[in-house]
């Protein structure tokens, strides 16, 4: 089943998958009514921007979160479709929009649709995507990049001293740390420390996630 799987895959489009009847005795296939199998194709890519797009020459040039998951959603509705095979093709989409296409595809699991991820290279969010799926496809030249997670802060204080220009800010609280890179040349130590925990919360929710998708211990 994976090395037909593995070779329908590899097509443009995907239009239906068939199961063969073996012949008879005539030549004639025993089942003349072999159940077809239709799949969706769809593509994952690009940033999938919240608001409403300017339209291009040919319809709107990139697509929105909410006309993806419509996709998705439709594919679950539609009695026809056996399932969704999901091109994944690195979509720069941060956390939120992951989760809810993760949601998007538990959905459809739930609906009995079969969902197959087809990758070429998977980053971690990548992987994070597919591993919600069924099954997870690449051929064997693939790679699998799931790294740990990291944070970069930038900070404008020696700019703005160049420019003699004083950033007047209010603070209240210790952990409020929106003005730091306008008021100082390096993190703080609840600044640091606020930092790495969100960094360690984000870390547990991706290996718990793979770790219940896959069946694997964290």
């Amino acid at each position: 089943m994976r090395r037909l799987l593995t070779a329908l895959f590899v097509l443009t489009t995907l239009p239906a998958f068939c199961a063969a009847a073996a012949p008879s005795e005539n030549g004639e296939p025993a089942d003349a009514k072999a159940k077809q199998l239709t799949f969706a194709h769809i593509e994952l890519k690009g940033d999938y921007p919240e608001t409403p797009q300017v339209p291009g020459l040919f319809g709107e040039l990139t697509e929105s979160l909410s006309d993806a998951i419509e996709r998705l959603r439709k594919a679950g509705g539609d009695k026809n479709v056996s399932g969704v095979v999901l091109r994944i093709k690195g979509p720069a989409v941060g956390w939120g929009k992951i989760n809810d296409l993760r949601q998007e595809i538990k959905d459809l699991r739930e609906k009995g649709k079969k969902v197959y991820a087809l990758t070429d290279t998977a980053s971690t969010k990548d992987y994070l995507l597919a591993s919600a799926c069924d099954e997870i496809i690449m051929p064997e030249p693939g790679v699998v990049m799931v790294l740990g997670l990291r944070a970069e802060v930038s900070f404008y204080k020696n700019l703005l001293d160049m420019l003699a220009v004083d950033a007047d800010f209010l603070r209240v609280g210790e952990f409020k740390s929106a003005a730091e890179p306008f008021t100082r040349t390096s993190m703080s130590d609840p600044f640091r420390q606020e930092m790495q925990e969100i960094l360690d919360d984000y870390y547990r929710q991706l290996v718990e996630a793979i770790a219940e998708d896959r069946g694997l211990e964290p």
